[in-house]
């Protein structure tokens, strides 16, 4: 019935692509399978081209294919006429593609992650550490003070440190808005933003505070989430950010990012339209929001290094 059947289908088969195979020719319990897949998630690499075998071939003759981590950093340096790439060689061409395909908003730092859910994990964390920071330095200690009382959030009294004497609170009341249908991963922060099984949910507390929006929606799904003045300007109102968010919107300013794939393969590979794409851009843009583009399974996949262009 399909060509391609998506796994969200209680038809969709299940294969035993085991040993033994030669080149893309699997031979499995149930004959032989022509594996046309250039994988999914992480899985990026042809395991069988030429150029991987031999890259491999060179790693093990050198001992470098199992290191301790600290060989991840700048210490790592090899000989410029060796065959071997370093992480440094892998992250300068990240780098300038990235720089290239999106040079509005270079110049870009790559960070070598492994797994998908590591890499969400990080661009959260980024996000969050990012709106952090932003707020400190329009208002300060003082007004951040005034937030977190709003919202009846207490000052960490138990973790101390003697140099680091910076206000820290026992929560922090940063939003992300993700995408209904979205998978972003397993881990406890990316399942907060995912949204497609109860397993992925049930039994785990929600580390983040996430707001969902239809995925290739109408822009007046986001726009209604966002409130678009700024803490001091609804303060200068005389309303309360903790009557703001229980009424159903959340301040631009307390909005660490939007995340979306550019196509979403859990929820049966849904390609983002461009014209949605460019509109939460947009709002994004024009209101200083992070915008995440998750592109763990279509990056190197579509005829541009980045689906998003």
């Amino acid at each position: 019935e399909q060509l391609f059947p998506n796994t969200l289908s209680k038809k969709a088969p299940i294969i035993d692509i085991a040993l033994p195979y030669t080149g893309h020719y699997y031979c499995s319990y149930d004959g032989v399978y022509f594996d046309a897949a250039i994988g999914v998630g992480m899985k990026l690499i042809d395991d069988q081209h030429p150029n991987i075998k031999n890259m491999i071939r060179v790693l093990l003759q050198s001992n470098a294919i199992i290191r301790r981590e600290s060989v991840t950093n700048d210490i790592m340096v090899v000989n410029p006429e060796s065959y071997i790439k370093t992480p440094q060689d892998v992250s300068s061409l990240v780098n300038g593609l990235a720089n290239k395909a999106f040079p509005h908003f270079a110049p870009y730092k790559a960070y070598l992650s492994s797994s998908g859910a590591e890499a969400i994990e990080a661009a959260l964390k980024i996000a969050c550490r990012a709106t952090h920071f932003k707020l400190i330095k329009i208002y300060g200690y003082d007004f951040e003070s005034k937030i977190m009382n709003d919202l009846g959030i207490a000052l960490n009294q138990e973790l101390s440190h003697p140099i680091d004497k910076e206000p820290l609170y026992v929560n922090y009341p940063y939003y992300f808005i993700a995408m209904k249908g979205a998978f972003h991963g397993r881990t406890l922060g990316a399942l907060s933003l995912t949204n497609i099984r109860p397993v992925h949910k049930r039994g785990y507390p929600a580390s983040l505070n996430v707001k969902y929006i239809s995925f290739n929606g109408d822009d007046d799904e986001l726009i209604h989430i966002i409130d678009f003045r700024t803490l001091k300007e609804i303060y200068d109102t005389g309303e309360k950010i903790v009557d703001i968010i229980a009424g159903g919107k959340i301040p631009k300013e307390l909005i660490a990012g939007v995340i979306f794939e550019v196509y979403q393969g859990e929820a049966g590979y849904n390609i983002a339209d461009k014209k949605w794409v460019s509109s939460i851009s947009k709002i994004c843009r024009d209101n200083e929001i992070t915008l995440i583009a998750d592109e763990v399974q279509s990056f190197a996949r579509t005829g541009k290094v980045f689906a998003l262009e």
